[in-house]
């Protein structure tokens, strides 16, 4: 099903089960499939709302700040009935759950946060810049000249896990290269899902994260940063019980 942004752009999302409002959202890359092995493992009663992000799966191509698609979403979840929900989100869908309980906390009840980040990493934003600048999409002066060649073995390993579509992820990247949780702060209650083996975000972001969300916990997970495909039933579990408090 499509949901109609206020800019008249679409964004594709499914439903599973029924209860209370769960908002589910992939990490960068992905799409609202890659969260099944998380999300049909959930226990409790839940209407799990998918949603592919902008620029992902069957939702459209569109460039929008973090607070606008926040304010979009809220709109869906609204549409289907739940003024409060849950919400779980990976790597990308974090950050756009951070933003929403920044801007909107009163209507996000608890939160869970997998292989959270606290900024967008530089490995992710120079990929697509690198490719948008061998298409004259922006100026090559965007980039760090050095900045592929010294990360080299990170950025191989990022394209065996995540790889992507940057002609598509191109949109996104303006409002992704200036979010930071830093200096903000919310009462959102959250619970953080850090990989312990996580090269690209891992637990130097964390630190940022319980400074903003002053009420959250975090629990350290045996894993790399794809904890969704590596580890997807202890982090249900983990995300079940927590709900169930």
């Amino acid at each position: 099903m499509f949901h109609k942004t206020s800019s008249g752009n679409r964004i594709w999302y499914q439903l599973q089960g029924s209860g209370m409002g769960l908002l589910i959202i992939h990490g960068l890359g992905g799409d609202l499939e890659t969260m099944l092995p998380v999300s049909q493992n959930i226990k409790g009663n839940f209407t799990k709302v998918l949603v592919d992000a902008p620029c992902h799966g069957k939702s459209d191509d569109f460039g929008i700040t973090l607070e606008e698609l926040g304010s979009d979403l809220i709109s869906l979840m609204e549409n289907l009935g739940f003024r409060k929900f849950y919400s779980v989100g990976v790597s990308l869908g974090s950050i756009i759950l951070e933003e929403m309980m920044l801007d909107h906390g009163e209507n996000m009840t608890k939160n869970a946060l997998i292989s959270p980040a606290s900024e967008i990493d530089s490995i992710v934003v120079n990929k697509v810049a690198s490719w948008a600048a061998s298409e004259n999409r922006v100026s090559a002066d965007v980039l760090s000249e050095s900045y592929l060649a010294d990360h080299r073995e990170e950025v191989d390993a990022y394209d065996r896990d995540h790889p992507m579509q940057p002609e598509r992820l191109y949109p996104l990247i303006p409002s992704l290269m200036n979010f930071t949780v830093r200096g903000r702060h919310s009462d959102s209650e959250c619970l953080l899902l850090v990989a312990e083996h996580d090269t690209i975000f891992g637990e130097r972001m964390s630190a940022d994260l319980r400074e903003t969300f002053r009420n959250s916990r975090v629990i350290l997970m045996n894993s790399g940063h794809a904890i969704h495909r590596e580890n997807p039933l202890e982090a249900a579990r983990i995300i079940s019980e927590y709900f169930g408090k």
